[in-house]
Protein backbone atom coordinates (compact mmCIF):
# COMPACT_ATOMS: atom_id res chain seq x y z
CA UNK A 1 0.00 0.00 0.00
CA UNK A 2 3.08 2.25 0.41
CA UNK A 3 3.84 2.13 -3.26
CA UNK A 4 -0.18 2.73 -3.88
CA UNK A 5 0.15 5.66 -2.16
CA UNK A 6 3.36 7.11 -3.64
CA UNK A 7 2.18 6.12 -6.81
CA UNK A 8 -1.26 7.92 -6.83
CA UNK A 9 0.29 11.02 -5.51
CA UNK A 10 2.47 11.39 -8.44
CA UNK A 11 -0.66 11.04 -10.54
CA UNK A 12 -2.39 13.55 -8.24
CA UNK A 13 0.38 16.43 -8.50
CA UNK A 14 0.33 15.64 -12.56
CA UNK A 15 -3.30 15.87 -12.41
CA UNK A 16 -3.53 19.06 -10.55
CA UNK A 17 -0.75 20.56 -12.42
CA UNK A 18 -1.80 20.09 -15.50
CA UNK A 19 -5.38 20.61 -15.22
CA UNK A 20 -5.93 23.50 -12.63
CA UNK A 21 -4.51 27.16 -12.20
CA UNK A 22 -1.76 27.13 -9.94
CA UNK A 23 -2.02 31.30 -9.49
CA UNK A 24 -5.37 30.56 -8.58
CA UNK A 25 -5.52 31.43 -4.60
CA UNK A 26 -8.19 28.98 -3.86
CA UNK A 27 -6.75 26.11 -6.06
CA UNK A 28 -3.32 26.72 -4.03
CA UNK A 29 -5.42 26.94 -1.01
CA UNK A 30 -6.56 23.65 -1.95
CA UNK A 31 -3.22 22.15 -2.64
CA UNK A 32 -2.11 23.05 0.87
CA UNK A 33 -5.41 22.01 2.57
CA UNK A 34 -4.56 18.60 0.95
CA UNK A 35 -0.97 18.09 1.35
CA UNK A 36 -1.88 19.33 5.55
CA UNK A 37 -4.85 16.63 5.21
CA UNK A 38 -2.60 13.79 4.51
CA UNK A 39 -0.23 15.01 7.72
CA UNK A 40 -2.86 15.17 10.18
CA UNK A 41 -4.29 11.72 9.48
CA UNK A 42 -0.69 10.40 9.42
CA UNK A 43 -1.08 12.15 13.10
CA UNK A 44 -4.16 10.32 13.99
CA UNK A 45 -2.89 6.96 12.42
CA UNK A 46 0.24 7.07 13.85
CA UNK A 47 -1.29 8.29 17.55
CA UNK A 48 -4.09 5.77 17.15
CA UNK A 49 -1.27 3.23 16.55
CA UNK A 50 -3.00 1.73 13.34
CA UNK A 51 -1.34 -1.13 11.09
CA UNK A 52 0.70 0.40 8.32
CA UNK A 53 -1.86 -0.80 5.78
CA UNK A 54 -4.61 1.75 7.39
CA UNK A 55 -2.28 4.54 7.56
CA UNK A 56 -1.22 4.20 4.37
CA UNK A 57 -5.28 3.46 3.21
CA UNK A 58 -5.86 6.55 5.20
CA UNK A 59 -3.22 8.69 3.44
CA UNK A 60 -4.81 7.29 -0.04
CA UNK A 61 -8.21 7.84 0.90
CA UNK A 62 -7.64 11.89 2.32
CA UNK A 63 -5.40 12.16 -1.10
CA UNK A 64 -8.62 11.23 -3.20
CA UNK A 65 -11.47 12.98 -1.11
CA UNK A 66 -10.26 16.51 -2.14
CA UNK A 67 -10.54 15.73 -6.04
CA UNK A 68 -13.93 17.28 -5.77
CA UNK A 69 -12.88 20.07 -4.12
CA UNK A 70 -10.29 21.34 -7.02
CA UNK A 71 -13.10 20.64 -9.76
CA UNK A 72 -16.18 22.66 -7.38
CA UNK A 73 -13.21 25.69 -7.03
CA UNK A 74 -12.82 25.83 -10.98
CA UNK A 75 -16.25 25.21 -12.27
CA UNK A 76 -17.99 27.63 -9.46
CA UNK A 77 -15.26 29.53 -8.15
CA UNK A 78 -16.49 29.58 -4.28
CA UNK A 79 -15.92 26.53 -1.99
CA UNK A 80 -19.62 26.82 -0.99
CA UNK A 81 -21.50 24.20 -1.45
CA UNK A 82 -25.30 25.98 -1.21
CA UNK A 83 -24.75 27.71 -4.08
CA UNK A 84 -25.26 25.27 -6.86
CA UNK A 85 -26.76 22.65 -4.28
CA UNK A 86 -24.04 19.87 -4.72
CA UNK A 87 -21.88 17.98 -2.28
CA UNK A 88 -18.16 18.06 -2.96
CA UNK A 89 -17.82 14.11 -1.46
CA UNK A 90 -20.35 12.86 -4.11
CA UNK A 91 -18.82 15.17 -7.40
CA UNK A 92 -15.24 13.25 -5.72
CA UNK A 93 -16.91 9.95 -6.25
CA UNK A 94 -18.46 10.89 -10.01
CA UNK A 95 -15.07 12.00 -10.76
CA UNK A 96 -13.18 8.99 -9.90
CA UNK A 97 -15.22 6.48 -10.51
CA UNK A 98 -17.72 7.59 -13.28
CA UNK A 99 -15.18 6.76 -16.06
CA UNK A 100 -13.21 4.84 -14.26
CA UNK A 101 -10.34 7.34 -13.30
CA UNK A 102 -9.55 5.96 -9.78
CA UNK A 103 -7.70 2.98 -12.06
CA UNK A 104 -4.81 5.94 -12.83
CA UNK A 105 -4.60 6.26 -8.54
CA UNK A 106 -5.03 2.67 -7.89
CA UNK A 107 -4.82 -0.47 -9.99
CA UNK A 108 -6.63 -2.51 -8.00
CA UNK A 109 -10.46 -2.39 -7.45
CA UNK A 110 -10.46 -4.32 -4.22
CA UNK A 111 -9.97 -0.60 -2.03
CA UNK A 112 -12.91 0.70 -4.27
CA UNK A 113 -15.83 0.23 -2.00
CA UNK A 114 -14.31 1.47 1.23
CA UNK A 115 -12.36 4.41 -0.79
CA UNK A 116 -16.21 5.25 -2.11
CA UNK A 117 -17.88 5.17 1.48
CA UNK A 118 -15.05 6.92 3.32
CA UNK A 119 -15.64 9.74 0.89
CA UNK A 120 -19.05 9.75 0.88
CA UNK A 121 -19.10 9.88 4.14
CA UNK A 122 -15.64 12.05 5.15
CA UNK A 123 -18.05 15.62 5.93
CA UNK A 124 -21.13 14.02 7.38
CA UNK A 125 -21.68 15.34 11.16
CA UNK A 126 -22.75 11.60 12.05
CA UNK A 127 -21.91 8.80 10.67
CA UNK A 128 -24.42 5.82 10.22
CA UNK A 129 -22.78 2.93 12.60
CA UNK A 130 -25.18 0.04 12.08
CA UNK A 131 -24.74 0.28 8.23
CA UNK A 132 -20.62 1.01 7.98
CA UNK A 133 -18.23 -1.69 8.65
CA UNK A 134 -15.70 -0.91 11.25
CA UNK A 135 -13.30 -0.70 8.86
CA UNK A 136 -15.43 1.93 6.91
CA UNK A 137 -16.18 3.99 10.10
CA UNK A 138 -12.21 4.22 11.16
CA UNK A 139 -11.67 5.76 7.77
CA UNK A 140 -14.94 7.65 8.02
CA UNK A 141 -13.65 9.47 11.05
CA UNK A 142 -10.07 9.14 10.68
CA UNK A 143 -10.34 10.95 7.36
CA UNK A 144 -13.47 13.26 8.48
CA UNK A 145 -11.20 14.21 11.74
CA UNK A 146 -7.83 14.69 9.56
CA UNK A 147 -9.70 17.20 7.26
CA UNK A 148 -10.62 19.05 9.76
CA UNK A 149 -8.03 20.02 12.01
CA UNK A 150 -6.53 21.19 9.03
CA UNK A 151 -9.89 23.17 8.61
CA UNK A 152 -8.93 24.59 11.52
CA UNK A 153 -5.23 25.76 10.65
CA UNK A 154 -6.66 26.91 7.31
CA UNK A 155 -9.39 29.35 9.22
CA UNK A 156 -6.44 30.96 11.26
CA UNK A 157 -3.78 31.32 8.70
CA UNK A 158 -4.91 31.13 5.31
CA UNK A 159 -6.29 33.66 3.35
CA UNK A 160 -10.08 34.63 4.75
CA UNK A 161 -11.01 36.76 1.35
CA UNK A 162 -9.73 33.44 -0.32
CA UNK A 163 -12.03 30.93 1.80
CA UNK A 164 -14.95 33.32 1.93
CA UNK A 165 -15.04 34.15 -1.60
CA UNK A 166 -15.06 37.57 -1.29
CA UNK A 167 -12.65 40.76 -1.68
CA UNK A 168 -11.37 42.62 0.50
CA UNK A 169 -14.24 45.67 0.20
CA UNK A 170 -16.77 43.60 0.40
Amino acid sequence: MIEIFEQAKERFDALINNNFDLTNDKIRHKVVHTYNGIQMSEYISDNLRLSKEDKNSAKLITLLHYIGRFDWAKQFKSFREYIKNINHAFLGIKILFENDMIREFIEDNQYDSIIKTVIANHSKCCLDEKTLSEKELLHSRLIRDADKMDSFRAKSIDNIYTMANITEEE
